[in-house]
């Protein structure tokens, strides 16, 4: 909340640095907690629902934000008053006890990320490249095709907490149904999304797709973290969310390094938020594909153990 009290735009930037790492810290342990006391389609439910319960806090961070800033600017950083919510919560209802330990990590004392665990890391990275496409270009796409105002735009994000929050609290049945295959229909999801917003011919169109966006969100990251954690040993789990996450904010933050030179160079400068979700609708589907290969064997692998 520092920043309602500051005018220079550098210790802003510094304060709004300090809150990503306790976000960080947020999301990490809030999901390892789960890891920690659940497990099997219990897991995956509360998993599910952390998701929705994320994606409901960005939407009212948003409006009561947009609300606090039209009485004047600065206002806006009051919303993380919310966060004294959190904290008691925390306080009151969080258990206290350390992770796990098997007798290996009770004598060495350190986490063990297997090749798995590196292998959602990479996938996580090159994930988020492409859903960071809809957060940067959706209101350049929407200005380019003359579809709207920014106001239009930033109703988009209402439309994709909606889907998310929907998803989020379907996952356990969602998760039930599919299996491992979770993750590669929320690529396809994806997929769709973006094709639907690039080629939209109105707002409406643009929601649904924003829409859908939210679904893919909150149908991938519950079943990537879920895996992340039972990757590894319990004591190891914290810190293999940790790095995942990691890889999840990098990815976000190299997305537009990485697809708009490439957009840039297939469209030669015409039409170009258009061919950007476009490339991003490519990196997904390509993922869909791997991991609808290895979401298939997992289930075949799981079918022949049961049977």
């Amino acid at each position: 909340m520092a920043p309602v009290f500051m005018t220079s735009i550098v210790p802003i930037l510094v304060m709004r640095g300090i809150l990503g790492v306790g976000v960080g810290v947020a999301q990490v342990v809030s999901t390892a907690i789960i890891a920690e006391h659940f497990s099997g389609a219990e897991q995956e439910k509360v998993q599910g629902t952390l998701q929705a319960a994320q994606m409901l806090g960005a939407a009212v961070m948003v409006f009561v934000g947009g609300w606090l800033a039209d009485i004047k600017w600065n206002y806006v950083f009051l919303v993380h008053l919310l966060a004294v919510l959190s904290v008691i919560l925390v306080v009151s209802r969080i258990p206290h006890n350390v992770p796990a330990k098997s007798k290996e990590t009770e004598t060495q004392q350190k986490s063990n990320l297997t090749k798995a665990t590196w292998g959602w890391v990479i996938f996580m990275f090159i994930l988020f490249i492409s859903v960071q496409v809809y957060s940067i270009s959706l209101s350049f796409l929407v200005e380019e095709k003359g579809l709207g105002t920014a106001a239009d735009s930033g109703l988009g994000l209402a439309f994709f907490a909606i889907g998310g929050i929907i998803m989020g609290l379907l996952y356990g049945n969602y998760a039930k149904t599919f299996k491992n295959n979770t993750i590669a229909i929320g690529c396809v999801m994806l997929v769709a999304s973006y094709v639907i917003i690039a080629y939209a011919p109105n707002m409406v169109v643009a929601y649904i797709g924003s829409f859908l966006v939210g679904m893919a969100v909150s149908a991938t990251l519950p079943a990537i973290f879920i895996n992340t954690a039972t990757s590894v040993d319990a004591f190891s789990a914290g810190m293999a969310i940790s790095v995942v996450t990691c890889a999840q904010n990098f990815g976000q933050f190299v997305c537009p390094y990485i697809i708009n030179p490439i957009a840039a160079a297939i469209s030669k400068g015409v039409n170009h938020n258009f061919m950007v979700f476009i490339v991003g609708a490519v990196i997904a589907a390509v993922l869909a594909v791997i991991m609808f290969v290895w979401g298939t064997n997992k289930n075949k692998v799981m079918a022949d153990k049961s049977a």
